[in-house]
């Protein structure tokens, strides 16, 4: 691209004054002004009385520790760099995968309904698990007659309680669970979702599933979501590897 002899100068110009206007505004003393203070003291001193020596020792040791505190900055900010742009470089690979945090949310997707994560605090002997829309609508329920203590996962295949395919979206869940004496346990829940998109604000990472929003230190568990194949291959066995299956389902 061809460019006109006034527009280099008046981009010269402006330039100039950018400078001009950052130097202006810089009151802090750096490296070469403090040697620069040095030497001038040096050249203005009287010959008949000269600075002691243990003065200039002194002046020339705090501008060794300058030095070397200039330094030690420098450094630190490389190793920030490098340290944000690995954590950027981590946060973007989550994009496209299924992750697990607090919260009591699942997602819907194609069909394929991530796994609804609990834990009990103890044996129960009945686990009523209501799965909600936005509106707060019991899409459908499922219920569990027995279940151990410790973590659990859940599989559905994301229908509703009428059997047709529930639209994408994120769905709310609850549950109740009755321990073997019939009394109500608090139950620990977890969100699991597909991960959309990824921010930073502040130097923090933020991952977004759907309308939802996790701090990356906030994120429990990683792993590849299910595919349709996957989806159809645990309907026709039944279950699935490591997660429990729907006992009985309720209607509405």
């Amino acid at each position: 691209m061809i460019v006109t002899s006034p527009s280099v100068v008046e981009t010269t110009n402006v330039t100039g004054e950018a400078s001009k206007s950052v130097k202006k505004d810089d009151k802090s003393l750096g490296q070469g002004d403090f040697l620069k203070l040095l030497v001038a003291q040096l050249k203005n001193q009287d010959p008949m009385n000269p600075m002691d020596n243990t003065d200039f020792t002194a002046q020339m040791a705090q501008f060794s520790s300058l030095e070397q505190l200039m330094n030690v900055n420098e450094n630190l900010e490389l190793l920030t760099t490098s340290a944000n742009a690995t954590n950027s470089a981590q946060a973007m690979s989550l994009i496209g995968k299924e992750v697990k945090a607090e919260g009591n949310s699942i997602h819907v997707k194609n069909g394929i309904a991530s796994d609804i994560s609990f834990e009990l605090p103890d044996t129960a002997g009945k686990v009523v698990i209501s799965v909600e829309d936005q509106n707060g609508n019991v899409v459908r329920t499922i219920e569990k007659s027995s279940m151990s203590a410790g973590p659990q996962q859940v599989s559905w295949d994301g229908n509703s309680q009428y059997g047709g395919p529930l639209p994408n979206g994120l769905y709310n869940y609850t549950v109740i669970a009755k321990g073997t004496d019939g009394n109500v346990m608090e139950v620990a829940t977890f969100t699991r979702g597909i991960v959309d998109t990824i921010s930073f604000e502040n130097g923090i990472g933020y991952i977004h599933i759907g309308e939802l929003k996790y701090m990356l230190s906030e994120v429990l568990e990683v792993k590849e979501p299910e595919t349709q194949a996957d989806g159809e291959q645990g309907d026709d066995t039944g279950e699935s590897s490591g997660q429990e299956t729907e006992d009985e389902e309720t209607t509405a």
